[in-house]
């Protein structure tokens, strides 16, 4: 999906300023330091696009909103401005395939552990007690000789 890659960079780029090499310094309605956090999280959003990493996308989008609602409360970005880029990012996370949480493939699980079973020593029978008239001995007058 190049082609969201693409259209992640251009509609959040746009939304700063344009893409490629535009110093967002001098961008209206940016401060110089918050242009440059921006930047980072918006190259972060591309970069994980680029290479169809789609739930590092979607962190670097929860990061590129953090900084956007920092700067908002800080007052170094203008609402404009900051509406602008919230439109570009909310489009670019409705072009998003859906991610769901993957299930580990055998591959990807670790080895499983050998497990050694040892065995409980094997008891000794225990005698069973005898009831009623059973064996009580040699018996009267009977002697083992």
């Amino acid at each position: 999906m190049r082609a969201l890659a693409a259209a992640a960079c251009g509609a959040l780029l746009a939304g700063l300023a344009g893409c490629g090499g535009v110093d967002l310094s001098s961008a209206r309605g940016v401060r110089p330091g918050t242009a440059g956090e921006l930047q980072k999280d918006v190259l972060a959003v591309t970069q994980a696009a680029a290479v169809k990493n789609w739930p590092a996308t979607r962190t670097a989008i929860a990061s590129l909103r953090a900084t956007l609602a920092a700067s908002r409360s800080a007052g170094t970005i203008s609402t404009q401005r900051a509406d602008e880029i919230d439109a570009a990012v909310r489009a670019v996370l409705a072009d998003l395939p859906a991610v769901s949480t993957p299930t580990p493939s055998p591959s990807t699980t670790a080895a499983p552990v050998a497990r050694t079973t040892t065995r409980a020593p094997a008891r000794a029978p225990v005698p069973t007690p005898v009831t009623g008239k059973g064996d009580k001995g040699p018996g009267k007058g009977k002697h083992d000789h």
